[in-house]
Formats: C-alpha cells, structure tokens, sequence
C-alpha cells in the first residue's frame, strides 16, 4: 500500500511541476542496488558502477544515516520507515538541470537525489534532514530555507 501511494503521490507531482526533473527519477532496468539499511541507490550517473563504487557508496550512506541519528536523535517508526523509503539517486557529476550550479544535492518527496561528485556523507545526512522534518511535521516542507538549528547543529563538511 505504501509503495502504491508513493508512486501516486510521485506522479501527481511529477505532472504538476512540469516534468522539469523526470529525467533524474529512475526507470526499468536502471542498476540500482538495495542499502542493508533499506534504502533503495539507483545510478543515474551515467556509467555502470562496478563492486568498488557500490563498496564506496554504502559505507557512505550508513555513516550517513548513523550521523542523521546522531543529529535528531531517536526517530520514531513512522519516521525512520519513510527516511529508509527515501530512495537515492546517484546524477552525473554535472550542474542539476534547473538548479543553481554550486547544488550538489535536492529531495523531492520520496527521493534523494545527488550529484556523483558530491557524493559524501555530511550532504547526504543534511538532505535526509529536510526529509526528517517533513515527515515528522517540525517544519513545514522539510524546511527548504533551513531555518531550523538543526542544520547549524550538522552542517554540510564538503568531503565529509
């Protein structure tokens, strides 16, 4: 049932924002691989990643999930089940279509998406934030204007 009500939700959202990103959502037939934690990592990248890159990326994203709970602390079932929801897709190593050129990162309800070569985990854990506070109701759409002191608690450490 859940899958199905993100994926309605997905499409109703995907139609009113003009498509401007349905190149980025993953399709059929993308690679992609399922984190132990549960989050689902496609690669949109452009190139196929072999077992070193998946062996580079999921010790990013756990480190950055365990750095998410340092920051929020204990997240309730509801919550934690729609941050391990939240699928990551992995884009080019290219300015995000749309998006000013210094963005490495954005969510969008359900999805993670960001940049292969701002691949890191404090980035990763800062847009998990945005999704935290959205679906646990602190801030009114996940807090785009990051306002919360939250984010000045767990900054974004380019490289980190």
């Amino acid at each position: 049932m859940f899958q199905y009500s993100r994926c309605l939700v997905f499409a109703l959202l995907l139609v009113i924002s003009g498509c401007a990103y349905g190149k980025y959502f993953p399709k059929p037939g993308d690679q992609f691989l399922t984190h132990p934690f549960g989050m689902d990592i496609y690669n949109k990248s452009g190139i196929d990643f072999g077992t070193k890159d998946w062996e580079r990326i999921f010790p990013v994203v756990g480190d950055a999930y365990i750095d998410l709970l340092g920051c929020v602390g204990k997240i309730g079932w509801p919550v934690e089940e729609g941050i391990k929801n939240t699928s990551i897709i992995i884009l080019p190593p290219e300015p995000i279509e749309g998006k000013p050129v210094t963005v490495g990162a954005f969510v969008y309800p359900g999805f993670l998406f960001v940049r292969e070569d701002f691949f890191y985990i404090s980035l990763i854990r800062h847009e998990w934030l945005h999704v935290y506070l959205f679906l646990s109701g602190e801030r009114s759409g996940g807090d785009p204007e990051h306002k919360d002191l939250i984010f000045t608690r767990c900054p974004v450490a380019p490289g980190y």
